[in-house]
């Protein structure tokens, strides 16, 4: 007998970084106390630019205006169990005032004084983007 072996599901989500005066918009889902970066799944024969035009539209209200490849992150799935998510992530410049739509209960603006603030964030987010985002002197 071998060591048993955990097999998990794995999804692919797009997602967006917008930033605005040195701080980043996370967003939180309803029904959840944890804030992740706005953006969603990959539907049909979506590409990655069509999926997170879309998700940033349905969530927020917002247009895409540009989009700068970021980075893949691959990470457990903060709501879904025995779950990867693989977070394929832009910076994103917008227009329009972020409001909250479809399945988004709120949005703030954060920087890497989240935590001081009583805020959680998903583990891509912790651990992956703010740390970069604030090395390339983007956020605070």
């Amino acid at each position: 007998m071998g060591i048993p072996v955990l097999i998990m599901n794995k999804f692919k989500k797009i997602g967006g970084i917008i930033i605005r005066d040195k701080k980043i918009l996370v967003v939180r889902k309803k029904g959840t106390d944890t804030f992740i970066i706005p953006g969603g799944r990959v539907e049909k024969e979506e590409t990655s630019e069509q999926t997170l035009k879309r998700e940033l539209f349905e969530e927020l209200k917002v247009k895409v205006l540009s989009l700068k490849y970021f980075g893949v992150f691959t990470e457990p799935a903060a709501f879904e169990k025995d779950t990867l998510v693989e977070l394929e992530i832009y910076n994103v410049m917008i227009i329009g005032e972020p409001l909250t739509s479809s399945e988004i209960k709120e949005y703030k603006w954060v920087d890497n004084s989240y935590k001081d603030n009583g805020i959680k964030l998903g583990s891509v987010l912790e651990k992956y983007v703010l740390p970069k985002l604030a090395e390339q002197g983007l956020i605070k």
